[in-house]
């Protein structure tokens, strides 16, 4: 998709290059949470400088990847047709990155709110608007498992995977917390709305404990999703399975093993990890969903989040400074996304901000 390349963009990618060049980083990759694209010209100017300036500061510092960080559509027309036709653009505009990206599913990419009514039992939502994950991942989700370093789910049309760099080692998780079954019951209404209900499916449980979470003590593992982890930042709803995941991460960085098991419900699951041979470095789990910056250190474990990227009518959150950062269409603070820069050997995680906001660094 044909894109102008905006002058003012051109700037902010000439000062992110000075602020990466010179760091020593092992890797660098883009991270654009909650962009809550609508199919209008100031959001095609936003993310058509938004690929720009990615490709830009790759020819100089090399990008390794970029991320969708979950609601990257949504909230704006009823439609599921025209719910689909945002992810079909976006999807074309970040098929001109020249890197792999790779998504995450956020709670409003199902399209699920429209319907919710207010004369209606809170937090429910009707049959009819919603998008399925089948649907998502054919628009969004599929071309990740061209890429030749993507390690891909068991489960069939899963929006969730890993992406290895073997000779930095290094590896990304992109796990998918809005991962709740699709059943509607007698009434019409959704038994779960990925609006509103979170969870993991043990086939999900499963892969992260004996695939993705399958490395040698040596790589580093960032963990990605939209919705913040079980037990780290802030979140609106506690995720089914939660625990079951917290206990995975837990054991993976402590060396040890857990095993659980649960038939009943719909959540089911059958999980058994032994990580005593080794430790695995767990850096950093980063998220969106909360539309500011924010982060937390706690058991061990970095939580990071970076602020919206969408419009200012998706929602303005406070940052962790106290201020809130407020969009203005067709400049340098039309948007705001992160540059997550990593350097293992001095163990810092570099935030270089293109857009409104500020970078923040990181120990770990």
């Amino acid at each position: 998709m044909e894109t102008e390349y905006r002058d003012y963009a051109k700037k902010e990618a000439e000062r992110i290059k000075n602020e990466i060049k010179g760091g020593n980083f092992d890797t660098v990759f883009a991270f654009i949470p909650d962009l809550h694209y609508k199919c209008i010209t100031e959001m095609r100017v936003t993310v058509g400088n938004i690929i720009s300036v990615i490709n830009d500061v790759n020819k100089e510092q090399k990008v390794d990847f970029a991320v969708l960080g979950g609601d990257n559509v949504g909230n704006y027309p009823p439609s599921p047709e025209e719910h689909i036709d945002m992810m079909r653009e976006l999807n074309e505009y970040f098929s001109a990155l020249d890197m792999p990206w790779l998504v995450c599913q956020g709670n409003h990419d199902d399209n699920s709110i429209h319907g919710h009514k207010e004369n209606m039992p809170p937090f429910k939502s009707a049959s009819g608007f919603e998008v399925p994950d089948s649907v998502q991942y054919d628009v969004l989700f599929s071309h990740q498992r061209s890429y030749a370093n993507f390690i891909s789910p068991d489960a069939e049309k899963a929006l969730y995977g890993a992406y290895d760099m073997p000779q930095k080692r290094m590896r990304v998780i992109v796990l998918n917390g809005d991962e709740v079954p699709h059943m509607i019951e007698k009434n019409g209404w959704l038994k779960y709305s990925q609006q509103w209900d979170y969870g993991y499916s043990g086939e999900q449980l499963r892969w992260l404990g004996e695939k993705a979470l399958n490395v040698d003590g040596e790589t580093d593992i960032v963990l990605i999703e939209h919705i913040p982890f079980p037990g780290g930042l802030e979140n609106d709803g506690a995720a089914t399975n939660g625990d079951v995941l917290t206990e995975i991460i837990k054991s993976a960085m402590s060396g040890g093993s857990y095993k659980s098991h649960c038939s009943d419900g719909d959540f089911p699951y059958d999980v058994d990890v032994d990580f005593s041979s080794r430790k695995i470095n767990v850096i950093a789990r980063i998220c969106g969903h909360i539309h500011t910056d924010a982060h937390l250190l706690r058991g061990g474990i970095l939580d990071i989040s970076s602020a919206a990227a969408g419009r200012n009518n998706s929602g303005v959150a406070r940052d962790e400074n106290g201020r809130e950062l407020i969009k203005t269409p067709y400049s340098a603070k039309e948007t705001c996304f992160d540059f997550y820069c990593i350097n293992k050997e001095k163990r810092v995680i570099k935030t270089v901000r293109y857009g409104i906001g500020d970078g923040r660094t990181f120990n770990y």
